[in-house]
C-alpha cells in the first residue's frame, strides 16, 4: 500500500533542501508550510512540478531565498491556490503579484504582512486580475497607500478581513 502525502509542514527546517522538495514532485500536496526553510530557493518549486498542480495551502512566511520566478512556476503549474502566506518573504515584489494575478488561481487568502516588496503596483495587478480574494493582510508595509488598496477593492469583490496597519494608508481607506 503506498501512501499519499497530502498535508507537510517542514516549518523552520533547516535540513531540508530544494533536493528534498524534488523527492516530492510525485506527490498530490495540497498544503505545504515551508515558513523560515533558508534553504529552499525558486529551483525547489521548479522540482515540485506536477506536486503544484494540487496545492491549495502555500505558506512562504520569511523565506528569503524564495523570488517572483517561484510564483511564476506556481503559475505556470496552474497551482489552484486558496491561500497564500508570503509574511516577510522580502525577495517577493510587485512581479511575482502580477504572477498570481494572470495565474486565474483561486486565491481567497493573501498575507502580505511586512513584505517591504510590495506596492500600489502590486495590488493594482491583483485588482485587474480579478483574483476573488476574501482576506488580505498587508500589515506594516510601508509602500503601501491609498491608491492601491482603492485599485484592489474597486475591481475586486468585498473583502471580508482586511488588516492595514500600514503607516502611509490614511483613516479614509
Amino acid at each position: 500500500m503506498q501512501t499519499e502525502v497530502v498535508h507537510l509542514d517542514l516549518r523552520k527546517n533547516e535540513h531540508v533542501s530544494n533536493m528534498g522538495l524534488k523527492c516530492l514532485r510525485h506527490a498530490p500536496l495540497r498544503h505545504l508550510n515551508l515558513e523560515c526553510n533558508g534553504k529552499i530557493t525558486d529551483k525547489g518549486f521548479e522540482f515540485l512540478g506536477k506536486a503544484c498542480k494540487h496545492l491549495r495551502v502555500l505558506n512562504l512566511r520569511r523565506n528569503e531565498l524564495v523570488t517572483d520566478t517561484a510564483l511564476l512556476l506556481l503559475s505556470n503549474a496552474r497551482a489552484p491556490l486558496e491561500v497564500l502566506n508570503l509574511a516577510s518573504a522580502l525577495n517577493i515584489t510587485d512581479v511575482g503579484l502580477s504572477y498570481l494575478a494572470d495565474a486565474f488561481t483561486p486565491l481567497r487568502t493573501l498575507i502580505l504582512s511586512s513584505n517591504t516588496a510590495i506596492t500600489d503596483e502590486g495590488l493594482c495587478y491583483l485588482g485587474r486580475g480579478g483574483v476573488p480574494l476574501s482576506v488580505l493582510d498587508l500589515q506594516s508595509n510601508t509602500n503601501l497607500t491609498d491608491v492601491g488598496l482603492k485599485a484592489l477593492t474597486d475591481a475586486t469583490a468585498p473583502l471580508k478581513e482586511l488588516d492595514i496597519r500600514c503607516k502611509r494608508l490614511s483613516r479614509r481607506s
